[in-house]
Protein backbone atom coordinates (compact mmCIF):
# COMPACT_ATOMS: atom_id res chain seq x y z
CA UNK A 1 0.00 0.00 0.00
CA UNK A 2 1.00 3.58 -0.57
CA UNK A 3 0.31 7.38 1.42
CA UNK A 4 -1.61 9.86 -0.49
CA UNK A 5 -0.79 13.31 0.93
CA UNK A 6 -2.82 16.14 0.66
CA UNK A 7 -2.09 19.99 1.43
CA UNK A 8 -4.30 22.36 2.02
CA UNK A 9 -3.56 26.13 3.48
CA UNK A 10 -6.12 28.49 4.88
CA UNK A 11 -6.05 32.05 6.27
CA UNK A 12 -8.87 33.02 8.76
CA UNK A 13 -9.52 34.63 12.37
CA UNK A 14 -7.15 31.89 13.72
CA UNK A 15 -4.35 32.58 11.39
CA UNK A 16 -3.13 30.61 8.65
CA UNK A 17 -4.10 26.80 9.68
CA UNK A 18 -2.06 24.12 6.88
CA UNK A 19 -3.88 20.69 7.37
CA UNK A 20 -1.96 18.03 5.40
CA UNK A 21 -4.22 15.04 5.46
CA UNK A 22 -2.70 11.49 4.36
CA UNK A 23 -4.46 7.92 3.60
CA UNK A 24 -3.31 4.62 3.32
CA UNK A 25 -0.26 3.42 5.10
CA UNK A 26 2.00 5.35 7.09
CA UNK A 27 5.22 3.16 7.81
CA UNK A 28 8.96 2.93 6.79
CA UNK A 29 8.42 2.80 3.20
CA UNK A 30 6.06 6.12 3.32
CA UNK A 31 7.50 8.01 6.15
CA UNK A 32 9.31 10.36 3.57
CA UNK A 33 6.15 11.82 1.93
CA UNK A 34 5.10 13.21 5.50
CA UNK A 35 8.12 14.73 6.38
CA UNK A 36 8.51 15.71 2.75
CA UNK A 37 4.73 17.56 3.54
CA UNK A 38 5.96 18.92 7.03
CA UNK A 39 8.74 20.82 5.26
CA UNK A 40 6.55 22.70 2.78
CA UNK A 41 3.95 23.22 5.28
CA UNK A 42 6.85 24.89 7.46
CA UNK A 43 7.85 27.10 4.57
CA UNK A 44 4.57 28.93 5.19
CA UNK A 45 4.80 29.61 8.49
CA UNK A 46 0.99 28.66 9.85
CA UNK A 47 0.03 29.51 13.10
CA UNK A 48 -1.51 26.00 13.09
CA UNK A 49 -1.07 22.53 11.49
CA UNK A 50 -3.73 19.95 11.97
CA UNK A 51 -2.53 16.36 10.42
CA UNK A 52 -5.31 14.84 9.56
CA UNK A 53 -5.29 11.09 9.59
CA UNK A 54 -8.78 9.79 9.33
CA UNK A 55 -7.86 7.48 6.59
CA UNK A 56 -5.03 5.83 7.73
CA UNK A 57 -5.47 2.17 7.98
CA UNK A 58 -2.22 1.25 9.23
CA UNK A 59 1.15 3.20 11.24
CA UNK A 60 3.82 1.90 12.53
CA UNK A 61 6.71 3.54 14.43
CA UNK A 62 7.99 4.88 11.89
CA UNK A 63 4.51 6.62 11.87
CA UNK A 64 5.27 7.93 15.49
CA UNK A 65 8.17 9.35 14.84
CA UNK A 66 7.13 11.55 11.81
CA UNK A 67 4.60 12.99 13.87
CA UNK A 68 6.61 13.48 16.59
CA UNK A 69 9.26 14.98 14.72
CA UNK A 70 6.64 17.57 13.19
CA UNK A 71 5.11 18.13 16.62
CA UNK A 72 8.14 19.51 17.96
CA UNK A 73 9.50 21.39 14.86
CA UNK A 74 6.19 23.41 14.99
CA UNK A 75 5.66 24.22 18.64
CA UNK A 76 9.64 25.48 18.57
CA UNK A 77 7.92 27.77 15.50
CA UNK A 78 4.77 28.63 17.95
CA UNK A 79 2.87 27.07 15.74
CA UNK A 80 -0.03 24.69 17.10
CA UNK A 81 -0.14 20.83 16.14
CA UNK A 82 -2.93 18.48 16.30
CA UNK A 83 -3.30 15.19 15.05
CA UNK A 84 -7.10 13.51 13.85
CA UNK A 85 -6.62 9.75 13.97
CA UNK A 86 -8.51 7.06 12.68
CA UNK A 87 -9.06 4.45 15.30
CA UNK A 88 -5.98 2.60 13.75
CA UNK A 89 -4.04 5.25 14.41
CA UNK A 90 -5.27 6.35 18.08
CA UNK A 91 -4.99 2.89 19.69
CA UNK A 92 -1.29 3.03 18.87
CA UNK A 93 -0.78 6.60 20.26
CA UNK A 94 -2.62 5.43 23.48
CA UNK A 95 -0.26 2.12 23.64
CA UNK A 96 2.66 4.69 22.69
CA UNK A 97 1.15 7.05 25.67
CA UNK A 98 1.31 10.15 23.36
CA UNK A 99 -2.59 11.05 23.26
CA UNK A 100 -1.64 14.11 25.33
CA UNK A 101 1.66 15.54 23.40
CA UNK A 102 0.15 15.00 20.40
CA UNK A 103 -2.92 16.90 21.44
CA UNK A 104 -5.28 14.75 19.69
CA UNK A 105 -8.94 15.31 19.11
CA UNK A 106 -11.70 13.03 19.66
CA UNK A 107 -13.70 12.25 16.52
Amino acid sequence: MSLWVDIEISSGDAGNVAIVRCEGELDMSTAAKLIEAFDRVGYQRPDEVQVDLRGVEFMDSTGIGCLTHGALAFQREGAGFDVLPSEPVRELLKKAGLEDFLAYQAE
